[in-house]
């Protein structure tokens, strides 16, 4: 039996019977309903209309996703409906079972489920691990038939959830992020405050050093250069940092952790999947411009590890030439679709660093792959995914 997102030990329904019948028998009615209207029954049954679903792509980087995971079932929901989704990039490690006995030791019964719709072209199998406590959302596990790259993986998951459950938001987390146990809270109220908002951010901090910031919700994005500023990269944390000041330094969401709006995709379309690693985030903000706002909450916190996803040390490093190959390819994609008359700009600074990475030994091998991508170069040399830091792995997403 598919799983409803509504569970009646969690909604009003009971409650409100409950105060019915108070109404009608005791001598003090006024006082009882006003009461429940100041009740968390109440509130509980208002939050129950928000369904959120999680997406989280993993590809050979099974410890990272339990982490991720983890986080979310220490999570403060607040009676919101959350469901989980883990797609699996044909990972080729031991990924599938690290996280099997994960969810099944933490009480989580496991049962095929079937799908249908335009992904399942691309699914091998569904399964759904159902809950043994009523604190914890359901999860499903997709295997994915081939690696179809990042913003493809986030697709398979939106189109389950929508063919099964109509959430109301989604919430794209990468594999290697924590969510803090209060992060829920402030992305709903933003979002039910500002209902122009698409996309809402998170402040991101360092896993590796929890004061300090990798950006506040986002960055901002060059369309002339194709460079980008994270903004508050690099500072301590400050709490007072508002969200205001925040979004007037940004022009995207950083895709380590979007929260995203139903409709507004409905409005924009999926994730562009020409990218295969990189700007998938930087392209869905900038379609959406003169449609929704961007917004951040910058209480919501959630912890990056940055070299994991990406293979570089704090998002500045050179990292691996699969990380840089996407780089330079998305970054001449995303201007050649959306401003081909800064083309010409972008290839320039691509160019000038490759030349700054041929005077040094540690980044040569670098600097060629960008020449050989500035020069027509558009598939990935396929020995270049064995290439990994050695304290970070895992590069989720891609194969």
């Amino acid at each position: 039996m598919r799983p409803t997102w509504g569970h009646p030990k969690r909604n009003g329904s009971s409650a409100l019977k409950q105060v019915l019948h108070d109404f009608s028998t005791c001598s003090k009615t006024r006082k009882a309903l006003l009461n429940f209207m100041n009740s968390e029954a109440l509130i509980a049954s208002r939050s129950m209309e928000t369904r959120i679903a999680a997406i989280i792509v993993n590809w050979n980087g099974g410890q990272e996703t339990i982490g991720c995971l983890r986080s979310l079932l220490t999570l403060n929901r607040h009676s919101t409906d959350l469901s989980v989704a883990v797609v699996d990039n044909d990972s080729a490690d031991d990924s599938i079972r690290e996280i099997l006995d994960f969810l099944v030791n933490q009480g989580y019964k496991s049962s095929p489920f079937a799908v249908s719709g335009e992904s399942a072209r691309r699914i091998k199998d569904v399964t759904l691990f159902s809950p043994a406590r009523a604190s914890q959302p359901f999860m499903y596990l997709i295997r994915a038939y081939e690696n179809y790259g990042f913003a493809a993986a986030n697709n398979i998951g939106m189109e389950l959830f929508r063919w099964n459950s109509k959430p109301t938001y989604f919430w794209f987390l990468n594999n290697d992020t924590a969510v803090d146990e209060n992060a829920l809270a402030p992305l709903i109220e933003k979002m039910t405050m500002h209902p122009d908002i698409g996309i809402c951010g998170s402040t991101i901090l360092y896993a590796s050093d929890r004061q300090t910031v990798q950006a506040y919700g986002g960055a901002y994005y060059s369309l002339r250069t194709g460079r980008g500023w994270a903004f508050g990269m690099g500072a301590r944390y400050d709490p007072n940092v508002t969200d205001h000041l925040a979004e007037a330094n940004i022009n995207f969401i950083s895709g380590a952790a979007m929260f995203v709006r139903a409709t507004a995709l409905t409005k924009v379309g999926p994730m562009c999947e020409d990218y295969f690693l990189y700007n998938e985030e930087i392209d869905l903000s900038t379609r959406g411009k003169g449609i929704f706002l961007l917004g951040v909450a910058t209480k919501s916190i959630v912890y990056h590890m940055v070299g994991a996803s990406i293979g570089s040390e704090k998002g500045e490093g050179v990292g691996s030439r699969l990380a840089t190959f996407y780089q330079a390819r998305s970054k001449l994609l995303f201007a050649k679709k959306h401003t081909p008359q800064y083309l010409p700009m972008v290839w320039i600074v691509l160019f000038a660093r490759a030349v700054k990475f041929t005077t040094s030994p540690l980044t040569r091998r670098n600097a060629v792959v960008i020449l050989s991508v500035l020069f027509g170069r558009r598939q990935v040399d396929a020995r270049w995914f064995a290439e990994r830091t050695k304290n970070n792995p895992s590069l989720p997403g891609v194969k």
